[in-house]
């Protein structure tokens, strides 16, 4: 039962008093762990159940499952088969009514200039963006599913490729030369002067309409919203509050719920979720200890959330 001070610390530890708790499934060496909050009524949603004083049922379908950024050319094979693929993959059996994707393409700016990167690259044919899109577009479309909306947040990764176009010097690159005044014409052709800024088109959005024949697949821009439930999905988590750079304490203060990526350490700060990643554990910007995981964070249909963490292959004990 909550019971707080009629202070600035009270009134904030009454805002997130919860009544909760945390379920740990052990399998040998390997453990899966996830909260439970309960609704003002004291039911709760566990996976694919819903507890109530008249008993279990089957929950309703989620709401929402913000995913882990992807960085589809670097996906773990285990987390593609466990939220995709597999029998009783997380889509299978939660039914979210809406998939949130962070970081799909993989495309690197970063990589200009990187004498040795670039050889490596172009001897092992991962050099050609426009393969690359398709590789990404090719595997994106195993994903989709009838019923649900898959929505594209903007996130640094993906702009990766609108930077490319920016910085890059086609002259210097004959093997992507033609694709690259090819999109560009097309970027160039769609760009436009607002009131207050410059409209540019997100050239994946452009490319998907070429590759991808899904009428439920959103692109959203970065000062879009998308609430899923009662809390905001439309941010990566990579540029916070007035142009500053995004933080979980960020997220923690907008005055709304909010679920993002980019971070690949998945955390929850007060009202404030973070997915992990989906991508390989090992990349190459990666040196020292790291806190990166393999998570997602679901939206029950009582709109409650938790962090899906996929470990050892699986999310969830065996059933």
């Amino acid at each position: 039962v909550s019971n707080y001070t009629d202070t600035k610390s009270g009134k904030k530890g009454d805002f997130h008093h919860i009544i909760g708790a945390t379920v740990v499934e052990l399998e040998g060496d390997i453990f899966h762990m996830r909260q439970i909050n309960a609704a003002d009524d004291g039911s709760f949603i566990d996976l694919d159940y819903e507890y109530t004083p008249q008993g279990k049922a089957k929950a309703p379908r989620a709401k929402g499952l913000i995913l882990g950024d992807l960085h589809t050319d670097f996906i773990d094979e285990s987390c593609e088969r466990i939220t995709f693929l597999s029998k009783g993959s997380i889509l299978k059996v939660l039914k979210p009514e809406n998939v949130v994707m962070h970081d799909g393409y993989s495309g690197s700016h970063h990589h200009y200039g990187k004498t040795f990167i670039n050889f490596a690259k172009h001897h092992s044919g991962k050099n050609n963006v426009e393969a690359e899109i398709v590789r990404t577009f090719e595997k994106t479309k195993k994903w989709f599913c009838a019923d649900t909306d898959f929505h594209v947040v903007g996130s640094n990764h993906n702009e990766h490729l609108l930077t490319w176009l920016e910085r890059g010097e086609p002259k210097h690159d004959p093997e992507n030369a033609l694709f690259y005044h090819s999109l560009m014409a097309k970027v160039l052709a769609g760009t436009v002067m607002g009131d207050t800024s410059t409209h540019i088109p997100n050239p994946l959005e452009i490319l998907s309409r070429d590759y991808l024949d899904f009428g439920r697949l959103h692109f959203l821009r970065r000062k879009d919203s998308l609430m899923i439930g009662d809390s905001e999905c439309g941010y990566h988590g990579d540029k916070g509050v007035n142009g500053s750079r995004g933080s979980i304490n960020a997220y923690k203060d907008i005055g709304v719920k909010s679920n993002t990526g980019h971070g690949h350490s998945p955390a929850i700060e007060g009202g404030h979720f973070r997915s992990g990643t989906n991508s390989k554990l090992n990349l190459e910007y990666v040196d020292g200890p790291s806190s990166w995981m393999h998570t997602d964070t679901v939206i029950y249909a009582n709109n409650k959330r938790t962090l899906l963490h996929k470990i050892g292959g699986s999310w969830r004990a065996k059933r």
